[in-house]
């Protein structure tokens, strides 16, 4: 907009073939693929369509068009997501985008990224704007504006097993851990002793539960507090845009961003739509199966809850310990693949991505992603042979990293 433009903006979780195909047909003056599209820049050359990709993920790919971290020396995996990079472009077309950074550091926190490298640039810029102030605290949404029970009840990162979207069990915890706080109090409004019984208490019931030490480190530490941004903290901006995605209301996570006055209303109805919908399908992981390597669900309408559930079943103490688990979403004709692991399995040898990606091409699919959260799409026809296919690379990966070790 500050250049003076106009674009039609679309959204998407993935880029498939018969979708690029569609954007193409309608013959674009350019077409931006952002965060997606490494792999299809031999169909994009071809359309003769000015365009350029934008995508923070591990490829092999090399296009004059193509923007990859990689290029650079930066790691897409850890230090920049797809949004730290479009903020660089942006920033490069003018300085005053600067004002973006916010939002290109919640890329970073929804990639579940450390705060190193290229992404620490660009939180020194919103820093030296007066739009963040670096705090070390407790990290559950709400701290700052919502009672204590409901940044318990809502948390789903971390995820705390038997409190999470249990008001009852919340209510009997804070009891036994002394936590006497006025009802309406927030997190932040407790003195020290009490946020550190609160803390406490959350922490061993999560090592009871086996949660892993990702999930835990996820309760305290360094974080980012919002000022002029349309939610106080960053795990509140990066939940609400989390939520609206996963309810495919991207249209009212973009006018939050734009800072549309009455997107916040409608952003907090789709934080607890969202929320009811992950519990639900949390009691779904009793009916997950168990391969040699891994483990799997299958559901039907569950494709945009896919990413956050297999997250908390890898950490929140559903798992085994040396499984990954895949969700495999029925979608007619095909299944989409979402995969998340314990990211001590990294240490192993695994490699979500590469696993994926071997295992799909098999079957005339196509895998990839990050070594430990990765994604697929299938014929569905091929879900036995794919699954046993899985299983075999996934138990090929941590074998050769122990038979490494044994040498």
């Amino acid at each position: 907009r500050r250049q003076g433009g106009s674009a039609h903006l679309g959204f998407s979780g993935h880029l498939y073939e018969d979708q690029l195909a569609k954007l193409i047909s309608e013959r674009p003056e350019f077409l931006l693929v952002c965060d997606m599209g490494s792999d299809q820049i031999p169909i994009l050359r071809k359309s003769q369509i000015p365009y350029l990709v934008i995508d923070h993920h591990a490829t092999e790919a090399r296009d004059e068009w193509l923007l990859s971290p990689y290029e650079f020396g930066m790691d897409g995996a850890r230090e920049i997501s797809a949004s730290g990079c479009a903020y660089f472009v942006s920033k490069a077309l003018d300085g005053d985008n600067v004002a973006l950074s916010p939002i290109a550091v919640c890329g970073a926190y929804g990639d579940m990224q450390s705060l190193k490298g290229a992404n620490e640039r660009i939180v020194m810029d919103a820093e030296s704007s007066g739009l963040v102030k670096r705090r070390k605290e407790m990290r559950l949404i709400g701290r700052v504006d919502r009672p204590i029970e409901y940044s318990i009840r809502y948390s789903t990162s971390p995820f705390i097993k038997d409190l999470s979207g249990n008001p009852s069990a919340i209510a009997q915890f804070m009891k036994e851990n002394g936590i006497t706080a006025d009802p309406s109090a927030t997190i932040s409004q407790l003195d020290a002793d009490m946020e550190r019984m609160l803390i406490s208490g959350i922490v061993e019931k999560m090592v009871r539960s086996n949660a892993s030490t990702f999930e835990a480190e996820k309760l305290f530490g360094p974080t980012l507090r919002l000022h002029g941004a349309a939610a106080p903290t960053i795990e509140d901006l990066v939940d609400y845009l989390e939520s609206c995605a996963a309810l495919e209301r991207y249209s009212t996570g973009f006018s939050l961003l734009c800072g549309d006055p009455g997107a916040g209303a409608e952003v907090e109805t789709c934080r607890l739509c969202y929320k009811e919908k992950i519990f639900e399908g949390v009691r779904l992981f009793g009916s997950a199966a168990h391969m040699s390597s891994m483990d799997y669900l299958v559901l039907e309408g569950w494709t945009e809850y896919s990413g956050k559930l297999t997250t908390i079943y890898a950490n929140a103490g559903y798992a085994r310990q040396d499984a990954p688990i895949f969700a495999l979403n029925i979608e007619g004709d095909h299944i989409k693949v979402s995969a998340r692991a314990n990211p001590q399995l990294l240490q192993r040898g695994l490699d979500l991505g590469k696993a994926l990606s071997s295992a799909a091409e098999k079957f005339g699919g196509k895998g990839g992603g990050h070594d430990v959260a990765a994604g697929a799409r299938i014929p569905r026809r091929y879900q036995d042979e794919f699954l046993e296919a899985l299983d075999r690379e996934i138990g090929a990966q941590l074998a050769a990293r122990e038979e490494g070790m044994d040498e």
